[in-house]
C-alpha cells in the first residue's frame, strides 16, 4: 500500500479505516478505527510538536501499518506536506523535516548522517523499544527524538518519551490510571473509543506521566518468583556490554519446568563468530552480576535470527528455540 492508496480510503464515504494489529503480543487481527478518532489523535500530536500549515511530515515507513497512515492524517490535519520515502533502513529525503517518523531499525541511518540530523526538527520512533546504547547515542547527538507509546487500537501513540528522560508524557486530551494489576488504563477525551485497559505494567507518576515496566502477559512465574522479561533484558544487555560481548538482540522467555513451573531462559541473537566458547561461564557471570540472582536464566540459547512479526517486533509468543 502507498500513501496514495491510503488517501483514497481516507476520502471515501466510510466512517472507519480497516487496520491490522502488529501481532507482537498475540495473533494479528483486523480492527476498524473511526476516522474521527484518527483525526483527534493526529491533532493531539500536531499540538504537542507545534505542527501547522506548511509543516513537512517525512515518512519512510510502509503504509500497511498504522504509523505511516497516521503520518498522512497528521499532514492533512495540519495542512502540511506529506513526503513519502522508500521504507528502507537506509533512507534519505530532500529538504527539511518538521516531523520524521521511523522505526528502531532505521535509527542507525539517522545517527550516522549529520546531514539528516541537521535538517530534522523532531523525530518519533515507534514499533518497538530502543536499547540503551541507541538512546545514549541520540542524546549525545542532541537529536530531538521521542519514543512513542501506543498501539493500533489507540490510533498510534498516546504518550511520548523524550530521549534522555525516564517517563512517558500523555498527549493533549489523554489521561492515565492503573487497574488492580498495576496495568495502564487509557482515557482519551472525546473519542469514539475513549477507554482502553492495557496489559502494560507501569509505575504511575501522575495522570499524565508513567514509567513503563513490562507486559503483564509476559510475566514469568518461576517457583513463585515473578520475572519481568523486559526489565531483565535491559539488565542482561548492560552486563554483556560491560563484558565486551557482541550481540544483536536479547530475548528473555520461559519454558515449562517440572520443578519451577516455568524457568527463565535467555535467547541471544548474534553472529556465529560472536558466540562465546563457554556458555557456562557466561551464565555464571549473569548470576553473579544480576540484581536478583533468582532471575538468572537457567540456559542460554544462541541463534542467528530471532523470530519477528511482519512489523519487525520480536515475536514473544514463539517458544521453539
Amino acid at each position: 500500500m502507498t500513501a496514495s492508496d491510503f488517501l483514497k480510503q481516507w476520502r471515501d464515504s466510510s466512517k472507519a479505516i480497516a487496520v491490522k494489529t502488529s501481532g507482537s503480543t498475540g495473533d494479528p487481527k483486523q480492527i476498524y478505527l473511526s476516522k474521527r478518532d484518527m483525526m483527534l489523535s493526529a491533532c493531539a500530536t500536531n499540538k504537542f510538536f507545534g505542527l501547522k500549515d506548511g509543516s513537512r511530515f517525512i515518512c519512510p515507513m510502509s503504509f500497511e501499518f498504522i504509523g505511516a497512515k497516521m503520518m498522512a492524517v497528521r499532514a492533512l490535519m495540519a495542512r502540511g506536506e506529506l513526503v513519502e520515502v522508500n521504507p528502507a533502513n537506509n533512507f534519505t529525503f530532500d529538504g527539511h523535516a518538521d516531523l520524521l517518523a521511523i522505526v528502531p531499525s532505521q535509527v542507525d541511518c539517522l545517527i550516522n548522517s549529520k546531514e539528516l540530523i541537521s535538517k530534522t526538527k523532531n523525530v518519533i520512533i515507534g514499533g518497538a523499544p530502543l536499547d540503551d546504547k541507541t538512546i545514549e547515542r541520540l542524546f549525545e547527538l542532541n537529536v530531538n527524538a521521542f519514543q512513542t507509546y501506543g498501539m493500533t487500537e489507540t490510533a498510534s501513540h498516546v504518550a511520548l518519551r523524550k530521549v534522555g528522560e525516564p517517563h512517558y508524557k500523555a498527549l493533549p486530551g489523554v489521561t492515565f490510571s492503573t487497574d488492580d494489576r498495576q496495568c495502564l488504563v487509557i482515557e482519551m477525551q472525546g473519542r469514539d473509543s475513549s477507554h482502553i485497559v492495557t496489559n502494560d505494567i507501569v509505575e504511575l507518576i501522575s495522570p499524565t506521566l508513567f514509567l513503563w515496566q513490562g507486559r503483564f502477559d509476559n510475566v514469568i512465574n518461576s517457583g513463585g518468583v515473578k520475572v519481568h522479561p523486559e526489565l531483565l533484558e535491559k539488565e542482561i544487555k548492560s552486563i554483556l556490554d560491560g563484558a565486551g560481548i557482541r550481540y544483536e538482540e536479547v530475548l528473555v522467555t520461559s519454558r515449562a519446568s517440572a520443578k519451577w513451573g516455568e524457568e527463565v531462559i535467555c535467547v541471544l541473537e548474534m553472529n556465529k563468530e560472536s558466540i562465546p566458547s563457554c556458555a557456562f561461564q557466561l551464565l555464571c557471570l549473569l548470576k553473579t552480576q544480576l540484581k536478583n540472582s533468582m532471575h538468572s536464566p537457567k540456559e542460554l540459547i544462541f541463534v542467528e535470527k530471532l523470530h519477528r512479526t511482519l512489523s519487525g517486533k520480536i515475536n514473544r509468543k514463539f517458544k521453539d528455540y
